[in-house]
């Protein structure tokens, strides 16, 4: 019985933090790290890293911490746009 309470509540706490997640990333200022920045502009972690480290033109990262860093959310999509081929 104690074992299945637990497992509601930390269901529900996922749940939760998923939503609150989700809500963050719909921002159009919120700043993203790589395991969440990569899927938006449609790449594996692994060739987004490469963009990052050496295309020029690609969005700065930002620095939050020692060992944490993310990208806008807005320059990533803008930096998306421009490389839209035009027909």
């Amino acid at each position: 019985m104690q074992t299945q309470n637990v497992t509601q509540r930390h269901t529900l706490t996922q749940q939760k933090n998923s939503e609150a997640v989700k809500a963050i990333i719909a921002r159009p200022d919120a700043i993203l790290p790589r395991k969440q920045a990569a899927p938006l502009i449609g790449v594996s972690e692994t060739t987004f890293w490469r963009l990052a480290e050496f295309d020029p033109s690609f969005p700065a990262k930002i620095r939050l911490s020692a060992r944490r860093v993310g990208w806008r959310k807005s320059d990533l999509e803008d930096w998306l746009k421009s490389r839209e081929v035009m027909a």
